[in-house]
């Protein structure tokens, strides 16, 4: 086990100014819900650039509306036409937060249930990653892994390894595969492609932690990424700090972990892996990380290599509040994020959804609001196909009710 705040080595900033000189267009771009409340989470692609996107309604979007709100995941074709969408859930509430494809390209979705997805509820919410076929008009239900204890089980974020096997991670409130070590622990669990429960850990401090990105490498090297209210991977700096974990993939135990943080909320949100190992995370922090510390919360984006050392990190942001939601790869070697980002900051904040592309070095290419109004934009989810191009999904808050949007950019 190796543990430190920042692992061994120095990192160097990704790029200052922030402002990227290059520039992206909109290829389309779709609003869609009910008249209640509706959400996308999570977007992802197939290999034939078809379109999947997660998340959850109080309406009816798909076949059925079965109480409360519903998890529900949705297909559209390389143009923005709608295939299909499935929509999916108990008597209780359930909630679609991550969804990808595995290697046989099938369709997994992971989420929280109050009911009776697949057996019987073991408390209040538990986790589940559902598998599916994917069809010409509707997909076909190939598993439902539904697990818990007497609290609460969240999953926040899944991913697949090369031979198809599913990690997910999330926050557990009870003795899930441990004794809980606080008000709120991590946990990481492994399936089988056929949905078997391999192995699943649990840890955490006194105070409250989240894992709310995982991926895999090449060998099947498991990471995770979130939150840190204790010392996890060191001493912490105050409030939240970020942290970046590496798990062996036969039983999940702690190969290395990073803490890092300044004396204010800094998160780590979401999690992209490539497959030689290195993790690029993105989130937020409340002080200098980067280049500089632009006010207020300030978005960023850093790279470890597989042994943990620190290459890179890109900070950027308004003089107020400016969040990484989601990190995915891009075709040229770097990656996209997608966030949200204070421009007018209080007593009149309003958040705008963004996207934002970094080569491998972090310097930024370009940035767009894909989402703007007078009320609250966020994007929670982003993608990117194999030939560049860019999908973004998120939502639009209101007073009482969300909007859910996906917007495909150009690379």
């Amino acid at each position: 086990m190796d543990s430190g705040a920042g692992g061994t080595g120095g990192g160097v900033d990704g790029g200052c100014p922030s402002d990227p000189v290059g520039s992206t267009t909109v290829q389309w771009s779709h609003t869609f819900g009910t008249s209640t409340n509706d959400r996308a989470a999570d977007v992802t692609t197939n290999i034939s650039d078809e379109v999947f996107v997660a998340g959850y309604t109080a309406g009816q979007l798909g076949n059925v509306s079965l109480a409360y709100d519903d998890a529900y995941v949705r297909k559209l074709d390389p143009a923005g036409s709608v295939l299909w969408t499935y929509q999916f859930g108990t008597n209780g509430a359930d909630y679609a937060n991550s969804v990808r494809m595995d290697f046989d390209s099938n369709v997994l979705v992971g989420g929280i249930t109050s009911g009776d997805l697949e057996g019987a509820n073991h408390g209040n919410f538990d986790g589940f990653v559902r598998k599916l076929k994917d069809g010409t008009s509707a997909p076909e239900v190939l598993w439902t892994h539904q697990f818990g204890t007497d609290k609460d089980e969240y999953v926040h974020a899944i991913a697949t390894d090369t031979f198809s096997d599913v990690v997910m991670t999330g926050r557990t409130l009870g003795d899930l595969s441990a004794t809980s070590a606080g008000s709120s622990d991590v946990f990481v669990r492994k399936l089988s492609a056929s949905g078997s429960l391999f192995w699943s850990v649990q840890f955490g401090t006194a105070g409250a932690e989240q894992g709310l990105g995982v991926g895999t490498d090449l060998t099947g090297n498991v990471y995770v990424a979130g939150y840190t209210e204790g010392d996890l991977g060191g001493t912490n700096a105050g409030g939240w700090d970020g942290f970046l974990r590496k798990l062996d993939p036969v039983d999940g135990h702690e190969i290395w972990t990073r803490q890092f943080g300044g004396a204010g909320t800094d998160a780590v949100w979401a999690l992209y892996v490539d497959l030689a190992g290195t993790s690029y995370v993105g989130g937020w922090v409340s002080d200098q990380q980067g280049c500089q510390h632009f006010g207020g919360q300030d978005a960023f984006v850093a790279a470890y290599d597989t042994d943990g050392k620190l290459l890179w990190t890109h900070q950027f942001g308004t003089s107020f509040s400016d969040q990484v939601l989601s990190i995915a790869a891009s075709e040229s070697g770097g990656v996209v994020v997608g966030g949200t980002r204070d421009p007018v900051g209080p007593p009149n904040s309003r958040f705008d959804a963004f996207v934002r592309k970094l080569d491998g070095s972090g310097k930024p290419l370009w940035t767009l609001d894909v989402y703007s109004s007078a009320s609250d934009e966020y994007t929670n989810g982003v993608w990117a196909d194999l030939k560049g191009n860019v999908y973004a999904a998120g939502h639009d808050q209101t007073l009482n009710d969300n909007e859910a949007f996906i917007a495909k950019l150009s690379p």
